[in-house]
């Protein structure tokens, strides 16, 4: 395998799906234990570029690890946004104005978890030490569900839970 195929079969397995969730993802997602239902904050407008198919951001940096992958979890946005000195893209700069704050915008399942390589220096959105790598993103509908996050995984209040199932699309008929 040549380095430049290697390269393009990396891309092809970072895509992102953005989809309606699907009837097998629903159960997965409602079957989760009450320690399970986390989620991890992310500044603006690194969220926003998740989000964004037109952008290709697929992994979150985080300087930890957590061995159990996949798994599901929700993307809050954090009330403080990165420094506009962090953010080169002007689409994102202007995100960092417009981009929702302080609220659970997305639940995304955390594919797995690797550790930055040379390969990935160079990369807009690489800056690790590890990369969660991303498949599936779903948007909340509506402003998402306003509430406080914090540092690493927190575990998410049952209302704020019940009101994320509640703003994701309906799932799919059987």
């Amino acid at each position: 395998m040549t380095a430049e195929s290697s390269q393009e079969e990396n891309k092809a397995q970072c895509r992102l799906n953005y989809g309606p969730l699907t009837s097998d993802e629903w159960k997965e997602i409602e079957a989760l234990k009450k320690d399970e239902r986390r989620a991890l904050t992310i500044r603006q407008p690194w969220l926003f570029a998740l989000m964004d198919p037109k952008t290709d951001k697929t992994v979150e940096n985080r300087s930890w690890y957590v061995n159990k992958t996949p798994f599901w979890i929700l993307l809050h946005a954090a009330a403080a946004p990165a420094k506009k000195s962090d953010v080169a893209d002007e689409k994102l700069q202007q995100a960092i104005k417009s981009a929702p704050r302080g609220r659970i915008l997305a639940m995304a399942r955390v594919a797995h978890i690797r550790k930055m390589t040379d390969e990935d220096k160079g990369h807009p959105f690489v800056s690790g030490p590890y990369l969660w790598q991303l498949d599936r993103i779903v948007s909340i509908s509506g402003d998402g569900v306003a509430c406080k996050g914090s540092l690493n995984r927190w575990q998410v209040e049952d209302s704020d839970w019940n009101a994320c199932l509640r703003g994701l699309r309906p799932p799919p008929t059987p």
